[in-house]
């Protein structure tokens, strides 16, 4: 398991932004959610508009 250290992200508060930051800080320590949407993903979804969501989802989560 990683360390704290290597583990440790957020994101920054833009005010009224503390409850979406907690809840996608949430989805992103779990661990199997986290390597899915991150690395597999792409292999189970195309190219529909309303997949839009995952795609950005997943590149929030890559940047974190």
């Amino acid at each position: 398991m990683s360390s704290k250290k290597e583990r440790e992200s957020g994101l920054v508060n833009l005010g009224n932004t503390c409850y979406a930051n907690t809840g996608i800080q949430i989805l992103n320590y779990i661990g199997p959610l986290r390597i899915y949407i991150s690395e597999k993903y792409e292999d189970d979804i195309n190219e529909k508009p309303e997949q839009e969501f995952v795609r950005a989802f997943s590149s929030l989560i890559r940047s974190l």
